[in-house]
């Protein structure tokens, strides 16, 4: 009797356990997360648009995790916060603005890797006109608390890269 209770109870435990996803099924829940992730990440980037073209670094900085970090061309890696916010901040005195644009978002529960394209204007004080550029960018994010931060942030322009010095004679 007690190994019939035993082998009962496995059981029970068995069909109550969580049946493991077909390829299909895995297939399925991406999408549907992807599409609802890329909603809420359009969202995101149009907020992120604006805080950065009204040089509001502590809001652009709020929208990576404490540790995130952007990473564009010409520039130092801004690890954290308050890198990020500074890096924003610093362009006082220049006008700078910019348009993203996610190409696609891919979302598996947690996490979502989210691949686009950007326009990006500059003017110097004193400067003729704006200095434009336009590239891609790969933002890897996290869910974090209910909400969608960037953990790394690359931007990418096609402009050539700059030749090394020619060695000294």
């Amino acid at each position: 009797m007690r190994h019939s209770f035993l082998a009962g109870s496995l059981l029970a435990l068995a069909a109550c356990a969580p049946k493991a996803e077909t390829p299909d099924q895995i297939q399925v829940r991406i999408n549907a997360e992807s599409i609802e992730a890329k909603r809420v990440i359009d969202s995101l980037n149009a907020d992120f648009d604006g805080h950065f073209n009204a040089g509001h670094g502590d809001q652009v900085a709020a929208q990576y995790t404490e540790d995130g970090e952007l990473a564009v061309g010409g520039a130092p890696v801004a690890r954290g916060r308050a890198a990020i916010a500074a890096a924003v901040n610093g362009l006082v005195g220049v006008k700078a603005t910019i348009k993203t644009t996610a190409v696609s978002v891919v979302a598996n529960g947690p996490l979502a890797v989210e691949r686009g394209d950007y326009t990006m204007s500059i003017t110097p004080p004193g400067a003729p006109g704006p200095v434009s550029e336009s590239g891609a960018y790969l933002i890897h994010w996290h869910k974090v608390d209910g909400a969608w931060k960037r953990v790394a942030d690359v931007a990418s322009s096609p402009a050539p890269i700059p030749a090394p010095p020619a060695p000294a004679q």
